[in-house]
């Protein structure tokens, strides 16, 4: 599907331009625009990485235009409006052979023939321009003729009399037509009660509220207290070190460091970073051999060995990283070489000592701590920039307990003015403080990080996972909708929105949530939590042929055998019994105790009377349904079963003692019924009477449909004698 593929490279973009790739970013999200060119978040992607004002004003103009109330591109585009014009380059070109208008410089010659000074006119020239002012002067000073006469004018102007008449007349019409509306709405309103009542009734005159003021009585009276005043809820500010939000730099790239200059390299650690390790390792052993032919580059070592130790082949990592160090000499003028070096060596032992620590061996972890601590701290001194020493080093003392010294390593590189943004490091503080309990100043490491990117999919997972514990469901929708925002498509934001909407009770909004984060063809760990969900919702909503299809699409998956046992149930309840019998006969050697519930009900439901053999089996399975299962509910109904299969079996004593060991689990109509049923098999009319005339009281208000006629007048009959 377009959309599918829309949001696959709108999702490669946005992993480009955080890691700053922005050629890159630039091209996928061009791509993804082409065929979702409605897409906000698309748009708002390409404005951050556009390679200058003009295209990043295009892009702006965009996002009005699918959403004339977005703040963000609003903001900016009024900031880039207000920024000083520069003057375009001129579109006019001279062609190859026209003349040249441009005035000539004069010679050197001609410039020392001038005389200098200012030119002046010749004296004949001066003579003859006073004579003809001389002249001008005397006709303006003569007196003026006095055959000049002067009257005044009798009559009107030409046409001034018919546009006097044409204003009479439209006055006249317009008073006409006045007098006409007003007789008619006289007349309306004295033959139409109901136009008169409206007119004519006396309507409400609003008056102020008297303020209400204490009136002394006599004796003890309650002392009035004053009404407290509302209070603004305090927000979370950003501190005056991080720099203010830029609307044209929304969202920000991060950027990488050191610096990744060869394009192959790039390329790599993005094939790294989305988790494709079998990709990423080809390219950089090609880049690691290339730098024997030329410079020494410690790059290639340094992602090739990151690579090696997330796919757990440690002493592979250290051998690089060896070969690495013993060439640092061949580059003296990088002293961020070393530091990468070490800062690989430090997440190798690392990987080692959390291994060792996972399989409960602590004193196989206490060399690799050591020689970690080593090497983070050489490799912060030699440069401080670089960030994964201090994640890691961090890392190590919270998973020994050491949270102080955790926390006292992250704050050491956050108040350095080059780490002060950097999301990993700010989440990484969040997460410790969150599992300290200090959960407040969790939530304020969470929204920095959200203010210095607010793409940081992190400080969402945690804002959402606080304000699910602490209650707040509301707020935890709000945080998973700005997840999706950034986000479109992503499952696990769809997820979260929708668990969040079920823990504040709204299950159809949680139903939509569910089925757009299904509607992509992906098969994530975040689809199957979904799918299983969702099946479990319809199940307690009774949408059982809808959860069959979830269930099913489970199994296609690959799913467990929670989820196989849910289709067998959700095919049972949905009338599919061949479907569901074939699935529980396949996982009847697990012996779980539902499985045998739901096929012992199969063989009863669809056995007819006298078949004895089949009646025995589904015994078995009920009873050992009985010893495995836990639920009382899930008791009573193998009980209830149980009793079925006994009555048709003709063990009447043992029929009953089962119904009365569901009665007592669960009392309900049905098991009522069945038991009337037993005690009328058994000639014990009275008691069966009595409950049969328990259940005919309950009908009056529930329609119960597990009535059968025949037994229906067998019971009249009874209570007819």
């Amino acid at each position: 599907m377009a959309s599918d593929q829309a949001r696959d490279l709108r999702q490669q973009g946005i992993t480009a331009a955080k890691a700053g790739q922005k050629d890159e970013a630039r091209r996928l999200l061009q791509q993804a625009i082409r065929l979702e060119p409605d897409n906000e978040a698309g748009w708002l992607w390409l404005a951050s990485v556009a390679r200058d004002g003009q295209e990043r004003l295009f892009c702006l103009q965009k996002i009005l235009e699918i959403n004339p109330h977005n703040d963000t591109a609003r903001k900016a585009l009024q900031s880039f409006e207000s920024l000083p014009a520069t003057p375009p380059p001129s579109m006019i070109k001279r062609l190859p052979n026209a003349p040249d208008t441009k005035p000539k410089v004069a010679t050197q010659e001609l410039m020392r023939a001038q005389v200098p000074g200012v030119p002046m006119p010749t004296s004949d020239r001066i003579a003859e321009a006073q004579k003809s002012l001389d002249a001008l002067i005397r006709r303006s000073l003569e007196p003026l003729p006095n055959t000049i006469k002067w009257t005044h004018k009798t009559r009107a102007r030409a046409g001034e009399r018919d546009i006097i008449i044409y204003r009479l007349y439209v006055f006249a019409g317009i008073l006409v037509v006045l007098v006409v509306l007003g007789i008619l709405g006289g007349y309306a309103v004295s033959t139409n009660e109901d136009l008169r009542a409206l007119v004519l009734a006396p309507t409400a005159t609003a008056t102020n509220t008297p303020t209400p003021s204490l009136t002394p009585t006599y004796g003890l009276t309650p002392t009035p207290s004053s009404t407290p005043r509302l209070t603004w809820t305090p927000t979370d500010e950003p501190p005056n070190s991080l720099p203010t939000p830029n609307a044209y730099a929304l969202p920000r790239v991060t950027s990488v460091y050191p610096p990744i200059l060869e394009r192959p390299l790039a390329d790599a650690y993005q094939l790294i970073l989305r988790g494709d390790i079998t990709r990423a390792l080809p390219t950089l052993e090609a880049e690691r051999r290339a730098s024997f032919d030329g410079r020494f580059d410690a790059n290639p070592y340094y992602y090739e060995a990151l690579a090696r130790i997330l796919q757990g082949r440690y002493n592979e990592a250290l051998d690089l990283l060896t070969e690495a160090e013993d060439r640092l000499e061949e580059r003296p003028d990088e002293p961020s070489f070393r530091a990468l070096v070490d800062t690989g060596f430090a997440q190798a032992y690392w990987a080692l000592a959390e291994r060792a620590l996972d399989s409960g061996n602590p004193a196989g972890a206490q060399q690799p701590l050591e020689d970690l601590q080593i090497r983070a701290e050489a490799a912060i001194d030699r440069d401080p920039r670089i960030v994964a020493p201090y994640l890691v080093l961090a890392e190590s003392y919270a998973r020994r307990g050491n949270e102080g010294d955790a926390l006292e390593v992250l704050n050491r590189a956050l108040v350095r003015d080059e780490l002060d943004t950097n999301t990993d490091l700010i989440m990484a503080k969040a997460q410790l403080l969150y599992q300290t309990g200090d959960t407040e100043e969790a939530l304020y490491q969470a929204f920095l990080a959200r203010y210095v990117d607010p793409t940081t999919d992190a400080a969402y997972r945690l804002q959402i996972q606080i304000a699910t514990e602490r209650g707040q469901h509301g707020q935890a929708v709000l945080y998973a909708q700005d997840y999706l925002f950034y986000y479109p498509g992503k499952t696990e934001a769809h997820r979260l929105l929708a668990e969040a909407h079920l823990a504040e009770g709204s299950e159809e909004l949680a139903l939509q949530a569910f089925t757009k984060g299904l509607s992509g063809n992906t098969d994530d760990q975040d689809t199957i939590l979904m799918l299983r969900e969702r099946a479990n919702l319809y199940m307690t909503r009774r949408q059982y042929d809808l959860a069959v299809e979830d269930y099913s699409r489970l199994m296609e998956m690959g799913s467990d055998t929670d989820d196989e046992i849910g289709y067998i149930q959700a095919a049972y309840f949905d009338g599919q019994t061949t479907e569901a019998r074939t699935a529980a006969e396949s996982l009847v050697a697990t012996g779980n105790g539902t499985v045998n519930l739901i096929l012992g009900r199969i063989l009863i439901d669809t056995t007819r009377e006298g078949e004895t053999s089949t009646m025995q089996r589904a015994v078995t399975y009920l009873n050992q349904a009985n010893n495995a299962l836990t639920s009382p509910e899930d008791r009573a109904t193998a009980q209830e079963y149980l009793a079925h299969a006994q009555l048709n079996l003709r063990n009447t004593g043992v029929a009953l003692d089962s119904i009365n060991n569901a009665i007592t689990l669960q009392d309900t109509a049905r098991r009522r019924y069945l038991r009337a049923q037993i005690l009328l098999a058994r000639n014990e009319r009275d008691a069966a009477l009595a409950d049969y005339e328990w259940v005919l009281a309950w009908s009056q208000v529930f329609p119960f449909t597990f009535r059968d006629d025949i037994v229906e007048a067998e019971f009249a009959g009874l209570r007819g004698s």
